[in-house]
């Protein structure tokens, strides 16, 4: 009779162990990680890099 009461019992705490999720969502820890600092100062300098290419370009094409 015991063993009737412990095996879902069990059953139930297996599933809620399961049931939690212990790794963050995916979108999350794309937003959030270790070197979120340094990959958005590298991001800026690309946008920097980009506007004085265009800047150059620009200069260029009005000498001529």
């Amino acid at each position: 009779m015991r063993y009737l009461i412990r095996i879902p019992a069990l059953g139930l705490a297996l599933l809620a162990l399961c049931a939690c999720n212990s790794e963050p969502d995916e979108a999350q820890s794309r937003q959030e990680h270790v070197w979120k600092d340094q990959v958005e100062a590298i991001d800026k300098a690309r946008e920097v890099e980009t506007i004085l290419e265009r800047k150059q370009v620009q200069d260029q094409s009005q000498e001529n």
